[in-house]
């Protein structure tokens, strides 16, 4: 896994360069003006899109995601994920298939992400609370949760990378398939609320706005 996880992270690199390089244009040109601050200072971050230390150490799939192809989550959810009849998180991810194409890569790692998503759902709202006695527990699952994380988006995006089925089904099946069907378990196993004896305050996560394909009071995982 930590090849795996090392050859992505190049892989991201370019993503890194493109993205920045493309800010700091649209920034020369004045377009990524965003006002000023409560401090009255100037925002230049109308077009970032991505904090590169958020994806980095992200703990959870919504750090994830809000920090990353911010500009694309917001047309997302403009869209489809405000206007979904039913499950906008499954829709909102289809979506985004379809908008980056044909390749069955896309699909699986789309779909394979509308189900972990749902999954760390389950997992923060019902485990989370247990960690949260004490700082040490805190930064223990922290830590846990940064591993798992960073693992699983590792596990999920070489779909992306290879787009072609044969090795999409080659490198799952050298895996047995271990993390989907995990998943799928916490969804069946889990309920869907936090245990209601325990009793706390969650801190904000790092990262930009609340994403909307993981906004917990609106996405609906029946």
């Amino acid at each position: 896994m930590l090849h795996a996880y090392l050859s992505l992270l190049g892989e991201r690199a370019k993503y890194y360069v493109g993205w920045t390089l493309a800010e700091a244009v649209n920034n020369a040109a004045g377009f990524g003006f965003a006002g000023f601050d409560q401090n009255g200072k100037p925002r230049w971050d109308l077009l970032t899109n991505l904090h590169i230390k958020h994806v980095e150490m992200a703990t959870s799939f919504k750090t994830y995601i809000d920090n990353w192809n911010l500009r694309t989550v917001v047309w997302l959810r403009f869209v489809c994920y405000d206007r979904a009849p039913w499950n906008p998180t499954l829709l909102t991810f289809t979506l985004s298939a379809v908008w980056h194409g044909l390749w069955p890569g896309y699909y699986f790692m789309f779909l394979s992400s509308a189900v972990f998503t749902v999954a760390a759902r389950k997992v923060r709202r019902n485990i989370r609370p247990y960690f949260q006695k004490s700082k040490l527990k805190q930064i223990v699952y922290d830590v846990i949760t940064l591993l798992a994380t960073q693992a699983t988006i590792t596990y999920i995006v070489f779909s992306f990378v290879f787009l072609h089925l044969d090795p999409i089904i080659f490198f799952y099946s050298q895996w047995y398939w271990a993390i989907h069907i995990f998943a799928v378990l916490i969804i069946l196993v889990l309920p869907k609320g936090t245990s209601s004896h325990i009793k706390i305050s969650p801190a904000p996560e790092h990262g930009t706005d609340s994403d909307p394909m993981l906004d917990s009071n609106k996405v609906k995982t029946s």
